[in-house]
């Protein structure tokens, strides 16, 4: 019995490790990302994100959790002064991603 659980032990270990060396968790994924037009999108190690647009930079708002594994993220960012309830971060890569606001604006960002 005590070799079995050695054993199970190890494998749990193991799928740790495996776990924690992915670069698909959210907090491997921070870094700023920048499309083509001079926007920027921050994320930090804690799950949080700024969207900058012409100098005007959203309220930090919460994408999701730092150990989150998803490619797709709903959550409300205040821009301008107004909400944006219905705003999507889709990542495609370990280094690209698209940000949807309302539905209907899609900005695709590259890790720089």
């Amino acid at each position: 019995m005590h070799f079995k659980l050695k054993i199970i032990l190890l494998l749990f270990l193991i799928y740790f490790q495996i776990l924690y060396s992915n670069d698909i968790f959210l907090s491997k994924r921070s870094g700023e990302y920048y499309d083509n037009f001079g926007r920027k999108l921050t994320i930090d190690n804690f799950g949080y994100g700024i969207f900058e647009e012409k100098g005007i930079k959203s309220e930090s708002f919460k994408i999701g959790q730092p150990r989150s594994v998803e490619t797709t993220y709903k959550f409300t960012m205040i821009f301008g002064g107004r909400y944006y309830a219905n705003t999507y971060l889709y990542f495609t890569d370990k280094n690209n991603c698209i940000l949807i606001i309302n539905g209907y604006l899609k900005y695709y960002f590259e890790k720089n």
